[in-house]
This record gives structure tokens, C-alpha cells and sequence, in this order.
């Protein structure tokens, strides 16, 4: 737990962002070797760092549905001029 408060470097949304990374997966107990496992420490405890780390762990990318869904689902989030729900964005996109 102190080496993630350490990574954290007094950013709230890097340790919220973590401790969400760490409870919401199947086997928490293994998800703080993950982060301590990547290159975080080397890089100065970034966001985009950590971003990259909890998007890597989560799905495999090679596969084609999966990333195409991703990329859809960014792509609202990001250009979307209101915030959507998860609900409403599955409607738009045709998701199930």
C-alpha cells in the first residue's frame, strides 16, 4: 500500500484511479502486481501512464471487436457535447 501511495504523489485521481483498477477486477489481490509491474515508477507516476497500464490490462487488443468497440465508445466520450450514460451510449451505438 505505500508503494502505491508513493506512486500516487499526492494525486487523488491517480490513487482513486488505481484503488478502482485493483477492486473492480475479478482477483484483486494480483492487480497491484500489475501496477507495480509496469514501467510507472520509470516515468514519473503519470496519468497517462497509468491510463495506459489499466487500458492494457483490461481486454486483449488483437481483437478486432473489441477494439472497434473501444473506439466508438472514445470516440462519443470524447466528442460528445453532453456526458452520456452507459445506457444511452449502448443505444446510440447499437451495443449490447
Amino acid at each position: 500500500m505505500q508503494i502505491l501511495a508513493d506512486h500516487a504523489a499526492g494525486l487523488f485521481i491517480w490513487a482513486s484511479t488505481a484503488t478502482a483498477f485493483i477492486r473492480q477486477h475479478y482477483n484483486p489481490v494480483k492487480q497491484p502486481d500489475i501496477l507495480m509491474a509496469s514501467d510507472l515508477h520509470q516515468k514519473g507516476f503519470s496519468l497517462d501512464h497509468l491510463y495506459a497500464t489499466v487500458l492494457h490490462a483490461a481486454r486483449k487488443w488483437d481483437s478486432d471487436t473489441f477494439t472497434e468497440d473501444f473506439c466508438d465508445i472514445f470516440g462519443v466520450t470524447i466528442l460528445g457535447r453532453i456526458p452520456f450514460m452507459d445506457v444511452m451510449m449502448d443505444m446510440v451505438l447499437g451495443l449490447k
